[in-house]
């Protein structure tokens, strides 16, 4: 009765949040809610996941937001480095950049996979696969340049 009478009063507090969606029934929406603290990490790393409340979805978007903006730096920084005025040498600069971008992506790879509930259906989805795959290289690198 206790469990009934707090899963009906769930229910309720989402509707009146007009936070149930067309399609999805009360029950399983209550199901998905993340409840303990590895499920909420994943939902904010996980655009994809849905919000269930405003500070979860301001989360998810400033989460997003500072993951585009560290691509984009990525990105420039590798544009930079292949300027003709770069080719033979690397600044101090450009490497710490780099070097953080992929401190950075290797921190939110980690937290998806310390956080996801199934690791088989995480690396069945081909984009993991990309994130890994670009991670990989400047490991490798690093590696070859310490054993140098």
């Amino acid at each position: 009765p206790r469990m009934a009478s707090f899963v009906r009063n769930r229910i309720l507090a989402l509707k009146a949040m007009k936070q149930v969606k067309v399609g999805v029934d009360s029950a399983e929406m209550l199901l998905m809610t993340p409840q303990t603290v590895r499920e909420k990490i994943y939902s904010l790393l996980d655009p994809g996941m849905p919000t269930w409340n405003e500070r979860s979805a301001k989360g998810q978007t400033v989460v997003s937001i500072a993951i585009f903006i560290v691509i984009v730096v990525s990105v420039t920084s590798f544009c930079v480095e292949s300027l003709p005025q770069y080719y033979d040498r690397r600044t101090v600069t450009l490497v710490y950049i780099e070097a953080a971008c992929i401190i950075f992506f290797t921190t939110e790879f980690l937290l998806r996979i310390a956080t996801v509930k199934s690791i088989r259906k995480f690396f069945k989805d081909p984009l993991n696969w990309i994130d890994l795959v670009s991670i990989i290289p400047w490991y490798f690198a690093l590696l070859m340049a310490v054993s140098e």
